[in-house]
């Protein structure tokens, strides 16, 4: 499809990768819950081998580089540029695997369930504002290696790196740690986030209760909003609304404000969701790190490709209706793709279907 074979150009060096990758981002939109290299080689007309060469020989191409040229790229232009006011979102992923066999796969937790199972643990970062959202950076953790907590500021790191910009950091309760806090401060940056409420606050020289606040916010409606000190980390802003507590440095903006910053991450865990229905993020057949990690970048790509799309109106001249949510791009390229293969001829369609001449259903 021309509209992804010009998007996949940009970030490749050479043309028999930016064409691999095109097909592939099209087995992405085209093939939801059966996507396989396979497929991906069958219906494109490309050898198994040029395929599964593209995804699993480490020496072929950069997945870390092509992923910054993605970021770069997005930040170069205003629709899609980061913003001061935007945020950061810190947040792992789980997939669960029943074989042994894949790198990374160890009896952990999982988010998913709320409870161990065999699977593959992601930590990846995710960027919102107001009018876009994508996902930044992902890395595999392997139980020995990098703890999350490292590859989580890893990823505030990386995210700076590039030059690209927010106001706030947020986090769930188990990144809440002196070295995560202390990395977003490093960048000058605000957070937010959920402490645990057996965590340790004192307020005045006494050590606070916050369980019992949390209760009795959830009961009268009350918003407690304090500056508390905060055992190994220093003096922070507690705030307990409906409920629920918040721990921030952003002392200026209102306990709303605040509490809206940390509740913008809500959407990520969306498209989250939406990247493992849609675009078969947790579909990878693949064993090894380097190819674990470059089809969950190459999912991120085809995200790009959806938000780019929107944001041009790339199928505004031949889709009767808006593309607005990752469902109505996987649709569109699925019409395109039976409109395309429509005109070939009737012999040459039965092959590429692997249908014999002459059949009767």
């Amino acid at each position: 499809m021309k509209s992804i074979d010009k998007f996949t150009q940009k970030f490749f060096d050479k043309s028999i990768h930016s064409a691999i990758a095109s097909s592939y981002l099209s087995g992405l939109f085209e093939m939801e819950g059966r996507f396989s290299l396979e497929s991906v080689a069958r219906q494109h007309n490309i050898s198994y081998e040029k395929v599964h060469h593209f995804i699993s020989d480490s020496l072929s191409w950069d997945e870390q580089e092509m992923n910054n040229r993605r970021l770069t790229f997005l930040n170069q232009h205003k629709f899609t540029k980061t913003k001061s006011d935007g945020v950061l979102a810190l947040d792992d992923t789980q997939f669960i695997k029943y074989g042994k066999h894949t790198d990374g796969v160890s009896w952990q937790h999982c988010g998913n369930t709320g409870r161990n199972e065999n699977c593959l643990t992601v930590v990846t970062s995710h960027y919102a504002d107001s009018h876009k959202n994508f996902p930044c950076h992902a890395s595999t953790y392997y139980s020995g290696e990098e703890t999350k907590l490292e590859l989580a500021i890893s990823k505030v790191d990386s995210f700076f790196a590039l030059g690209l910009d927010c106001g706030c950091i947020t986090f769930d309760s188990w990144y809440l740690t002196k070295s995560v806090v202390r990395a977003v401060e490093k960048h000058h940056k605000l957070f937010v986030s959920v402490p645990k409420v057996n965590r340790v606050f004192s307020y005045r020289g006494k050590r606070l209760d916050a369980r019992s606040l949390v209760t009795a916010s959830s009961t009268t409606g009350v918003c407690y909003d304090k500056k508390v000190t905060v055992k190994d980390m220093g003096r922070y802003r507690l705030i307990i609304q409906d409920g629920q507590m918040f721990l921030s440095n952003d002392f200026s903006s209102s306990a709303d404000e605040v509490i809206a910053k940390y509740r913008a991450r809500w959407i990520i865990d969306e498209n989250y969701r939406k990247m493992k229905d849609k675009l078969n993020l947790e579909g990878f057949q693949m064993r090894k790190p380097a190819s674990i990690l470059r089809h969950f970048y190459l999912v991120f790509l085809a995200f790009t490709f959806f938000v780019w799309a929107k944001v041009k109106n790339i199928f505004s001249r031949i889709c009767t209706f808006a593309i607005e949510k990752v469902s109505d791009l996987c649709q569109t390229i699925r019409n395109l793709s039976i409109f395309q293969r429509a005109k070939m001829r009737i012999n040459d369609l039965l092959s590429l279907l692997q249908l014999k001449p002459n059949f009767q259903v």
